[in-house]
C-alpha cells in the first residue's frame, strides 16, 4: 500500500493509527483529516521511513461560524518536534486550517532536511515563522488560508474575519530572497492585498539573482502585476 486516507476514521480508530503505521513499511503518502491526536501519538516511535507526504487538517470543510470548532486543527508545537525524528524522509507537507502555530514549532521543521513542498494554513503565520523557514531546501511554500465553499471561513463568534497572517510583503521578498531553491510560492490567503502582491513584485523584478526563476500564485492576478514581472519571475493566477 502506497497511499492512506483516514479522513474518514472515528477518533476510536484513529488512537491505533501508530500500530496501524508500523506495519504499513511501503506508505508513502498519509492524509490524517479529523482527528484530533497530535503527530506525537499519530506516528510510531520507530519511525516511518517510507512516507514522503503528510497531509493533516480539519475533518469538516465548513464555512459558517456554528462550525467553528470542528473546522479547525489544532496543532501542539510538541507534534512538528517530532517530525524530523520519525518522518527522516519526508518531503511533502500540508498543515491546513490549524489554529495554533508560533515559531517554536516551526523551527522544528528546519530538521527535516528532506522537505521540498511546506504549505501552511495556519493562524498566527509571521515573519518571524518564516525567518525559520530558511535552513530548508524549500521548492514549494504555501501560505494562508484557503477558500472553502463559496466563503471564506469565519474565525470568530462575532462574524468578523480574524487576520490570519502576519506576513509583510517585505518578509515575504526576504523569504523568498534567502531561499534560493524557491521555485513557486502561492498566496492562498486574502490577506495580502493588490499593493501587497505589486511590492513583492517591484522588489524581486529588481533583486532576483540571474539563476533564479520564481512563480507567485495569487488569487486575483492582474495584467499591472504581470508588467512588472520578466522572463525570470511570474505571476499566475489560483
Amino acid at each position: 500500500m502506497k497511499e492512506l486516507d483516514l479522513t474518514c476514521w472515528t477518533e476510536e480508530e484513529g488512537a491505533d493509527l501508530a500500530a496501524v503505521l508500523t506495519g504499513c513499511r511501503s506508505l508513502e503518502k498519509l492524509t490524517v483529516r479529523g482527528l484530533e491526536l497530535d503527530l506525537q501519538k499519530m506516528l510510531p516511535v520507530t519511525g516511518a521511513q517510507s512516507i514522503r507526504y503528510l497531509d493533516v487538517g480539519p475533518g469538516q470543510s465548513a464555512t459558517l461560524a456554528d462550525d467553528f470548532n470542528r473546522s479547525i486543527l489544532y496543532m501542539e508545537d510538541g507534534s512538528l518536534e517530532c517530525l524530523a525524528d520519525r518522518l527522516p524522509n519526508l518531503e511533502t507537507l500540508y498543515i491546513r486550517r490549524c489554529e495554533h502555530m508560533d515559531r517554536l514549532g516551526i523551527s522544528h521543521l528546519v530538521r527535516c532536511k528532506k522537505l521540498r513542498s511546506l504549505n501552511l494554513e495556519a493562524d498566527g503565520v509571521s515573519n518571524a515563522i518564516l525567518k525559520q523557514l530558511r535552513g530548508l531546501q524549500l521548492e514549494d511554500l504555501g501560505l494562508g488560508y484557503g477558500y472553502y465553499g463559496r466563503e471564506e471561513l469565519f474565525f470568530s463568534f462575532e462574524d468578523e474575519r480574524k487576520k490570519v497572517s502576519d506576513v509583510t510583503s517585505m518578509g515575504l521578498v526576504q523569504v523568498i530572497l534567502a531561499c534560493p531553491s524557491l521555485r513557486k510560492v502561492t498566496l492562498l490567503s486574502g490577506h495580502f492585498e493588490w499593493d501587497d502582491i505589486v511590492a513583492v513584485l517591484d522588489v524581486l523584478s529588481r533583486g532576483l539573482p540571474q539563476d533564479r526563476d520564481v512563480t507567485l500564485c495569487v488569487h486575483r492576478a492582474t495584467s499591472y502585476q504581470s508588467s512588472l514581472c520578466g522572463p525570470r519571475l511570474h505571476v499566475t493566477q489560483i
